[in-house]
C-alpha cells in the first residue's frame, strides 16, 4: 500500500529506514501505540522482518490489520504489558498520543520500558517529542485519546524534562533524550530529529520526530 507523504516526514522515513538497513537480521519490531497503524505504523512495518502491534482498544482492530497485513495483533495496556512480557524487539516506535491518557503522560512511561526492558542489546527507538504543546482547545476532542487537562498535562511535562516545558527546541531534545537513555542503560550511536510541519491551524511546528539507534551500555 503505498501512501502519499509530506517532504519532513519522507526525510525522517528515510533516516529510519536507513538505521534499520544496519540492524542484525531477522528482526522484530514494535509499535506500542498502533491504533489502525495508518500514519506511521505503515511505513515501519516494511522495515523489519516482524511486526508486532500493542493496541488497547479493539475497535481499532480491522483497520490495523488491513493496514498492517501479517502483523501480530495484541490487545494490551502497553505499558501495563511492557513490565511483565519477555519478548524483545530490534525496533521499537511509540507513536503516542499528546497529552494525558489514563495514568500515562506522552511517551514518559513508555520509552522507560522500551529502553531497559523491550530493546535488545542493540536496536532503534523511535518516539515523537512534542516541542510547543497547545495550552488549551476551543472544543472538547471526540476521541478518547484528546486532552482534558492542561494543567496536569503541562505538570506532568516539566517534571519529566525537569524544566518548565511548554516551549523546547530541537537542540535540547537532542541533548536530553541521549541523557536520559543513558540514564536507562544505553548508548545513543546515531540520533536523528526532523521537526514536522504543523497540522494545527495558527500553531507553530510542534512535533520532533526522533530515531534513535542504540546499544546496550558495558
Amino acid at each position: 500500500m503505498t501512501v502519499p507523504v509530506a517532504k519532513e516526514l519522507s526525510l525522517f522515513i528515510a533516516a529510519v529506514r536507513s538505521q534499520c538497513e544496519g540492524l542484525r537480521r531477522p528482526t522484530r519490531g514494535l509499535e506500542m501505540f498502533a491504533r489502525e497503524g495508518g500514519w506511521m505504523t505503515i511505513h515501519y512495518a516494511n522495515m523489519v522482518d516482524e511486526m508486532v502491534c500493542w493496541e488497547i482498544n479493539e475497535k481499532y482492530f480491522p483497520g490495523l490489520a488491513a493496514n498492517i497485513p501479517g502483523a501480530t495483533i495484541c490487545h494490551v495496556d502497553s505499558i501495563a504489558h511492557a513490565k511483565v512480557t519477555d519478548r524483545r524487539f530490534d525496533f521499537i516506535s511509540m507513536d503516542n498520543p499528546q497529552g494525558i491518557f489514563g495514568d500515562y503522560c506522552e511517551h514518559f512511561e513508555a520509552i522507560e520500558q522500551a529502553a531497559s526492558r523491550l530493546i535488545k542489546d542493540a536496536g532503534i527507538l523511535v518516539f515523537p517529542v512534542n516541542i510547543h504543546p497547545y495550552l488549551s482547545k476551543q472544543t472538547p476532542s471526540n476521541d478518547q485519546y484528546g486532552m482534558t487537562s492542561h494543567d496536569a498535562w503541562f505538570a506532568r511535562r516539566a517534571a519529566f524534562y525537569g524544566r518548565p516545558a511548554r516551549q523546547l527546541d530541537v537542540v535540547f531534545v537532542a541533548s536530553f533524550y541521549k541523557a536520559k537513555l543513558a540514564e536507562y542503560g544505553l548508548d545513543t550511536l546515531a540520533f536523528h530529529s526532523t521537526l514536522m510541519k504543523s497540522t494545527v491551524s495558527g500553531h507553530p511546528d510542534y512535533l520532533v520526530r526522533c530515531a534513535a539507534r542504540v546499544e546496550r551500555c558495558r
